[in-house]
């Protein structure tokens, strides 16, 4: 009787809603259930054509492989999950993840110098100067462009620009950071606030805040020394850090490739992750579950590990999967998490303890004696609004409108501006040539 009224339900939405790969997707789970499985795999074919990147939709089908294994939908339905110790954590609400990403901005020039901002230059130590170089008695100066270009990113994601901005002295010591500091922003970021919609759920942004790329060491195991090539030192580098709104890897992964395509239609960053144009960080925290039923879950975040520099969203996915796992187990026998920085091997599908995690006053943040604060005005920032071209997910809901192409074109089209741009231009001139 329940499946029926189910069923009912399902093929009403279809009907109302035929462009969503919902319905189906639970119209063709229940078919499955029934034992229909030719009409259950039509179903979830086609809700794959509408929507192929929906999580919901993806994890159905991948059930049709495990059924040929396992005699009932159920069995093969939960292999898909997490082990049973990490979704009971997922499901009553207690991992927490948070995103940090930096960009490196597509400038002429560096940060806070003259010297050339060039990813493929092969050269070492070629696009360097006394500036970036950190030498006595020199005076960095602001790059304008780099500045408007983190403010039109705040615009599209709808974070508020203040009125008032400034630089901060970061100190620390490591031998690819020339002057042994950073320039960066704490108190004051150029915006706060903001939110990126993925799978029809907004996660909030808490900053997006502007600083200079460090240098890059090349390791030599053979020799046993380790090289620096500055070229990189002083590039303009964006940071953006969400709130702790993901409770998946799979949500890391598709927040990652919004943002990539927002930066490329914005001409801000060619975020070319191969290149370390833009790079993941990723901070898990898991809250202690209620030692009673009528304990509630505490609301403070857990102890948190940061997972730096992965160069991929499906490593960056993959670790989240394995840290949750591997901090659930910790907390399970009762011993505590250690607050630390680690890093991603993606041979071993491991992560592995780098150094233990600073806090912000070990950074000894204090304003930039060498830069004068920013007053942005409200008519600089109303101009680069109106400069904003159309985003993603504006053009895809534009291209199901006006074109009526399938989600999986769509998302092809989108995927690369230029491409989606060359498709509307092939549609013109079809459309002059007919008339």
């Amino acid at each position: 009787k329940q499946y029926g009224r189910a069923e009912e339900y399902y093929r009403q939405a279809a009907d109302l809603r035929p462009q969503l790969a919902g319905p189906r997707t639970g119209l063709g789970m229940l078919q499955l259930r029934l034992g229909n499985e030719a009409e259950g795999r039509k179903l979830l074919d086609a809700a794959f054509k509408l929507d192929p990147f929906n999580v919901r939709v993806s994890n159905s089908r991948k059930v049709l492989d495990h059924l040929a294994k396992y005699e009932t939908v159920e069995t093969a339905h939960y292999l898909l999950r997490f082990d049973p110790l990490t979704d009971k954590l997922l499901a009553a609400g207690l991992a927490d993840y948070l995103e940090e990403i930096h960009a490196e901005l597509k400038t002429k020039t560096k940060m806070f110098c003259y010297s050339l901002n060039d990813p493929d230059e092969k050269h070492p130590n070629i696009n360097i100067c006394p500036i970036c170089m950190g030498h006595p008695g020199t005076l960095p100066i602001i790059n304008e462009e780099a500045v408007k270009k983190v403010i039109m990113v705040g615009l599209a994601l709808h974070g508020e620009i203040p009125e008032f901005s400034q630089f901060d002295r970061k100190n620390y010591f490591y031998p690819d950071l020339p002057k042994g500091y950073q320039i960066s922003q704490y108190k004051h970021p150029l915006v706060s606030g903001g939110y990126l919609k993925i799978f029809d759920k907004k996660i909030k942004i808490t900053r997006v805040h502007l600083e200079e790329d460090t240098g890059r060491l090349i390791h030599d195991k053979e020799a046993g020394s380790s090289l620096v090539d500055f070229n990189r030192a002083g590039v303009p580098l964006m940071e953006l850090v969400t709130e702790p709104d993901f409770r998946s890897g799979e949500e890391v992964k598709k927040f990652g490739e919004e943002l990539q395509k927002i930066l490329r239609y914005l001409k801000a960053s060619d975020a070319n992750m191969e290149k370390g144009q833009m790079r993941v960080e990723v901070n898990i925290s898991l809250r202690e579950q209620p030692t009673t039923n009528n304990q509630q879950p505490t609301t403070d975040l857990g102890t948190k590990v940061e997972i730096k520099n992965i160069n991929s969203f499906k490593f960056a996915a993959d670790a989240v999967d394995y840290e949750t796992k591997r901090q659930a187990e910790i907390l399970e026998k009762g011993e505590k998490i250690k607050q630390e920085t680690r890093g991603w091997n993606e041979f071993k599908k491991e992560t592995f303890s780098q150094r233990s995690k600073e806090e912000a006053h070990d950074y000894r943040y204090f304003p930039e004696p060498d830069l004068p604060p920013l007053n942005l005005s409200r008519e600089m920032v109303e101009e680069l609004r109106a400069k904003l071209p159309e985003l993603p997910e504006i053009k895809r809901q534009r291209f199901l409108k006006e074109y009526r192409l399938e989600q999986d074109i769509i998302a092809i089209l989108v995927r690369e501006k230029p491409l989606a741009d060359y498709f509307e231009e092939v549609v013109s001139e079809l459309k002059q040539h007919d008339k």
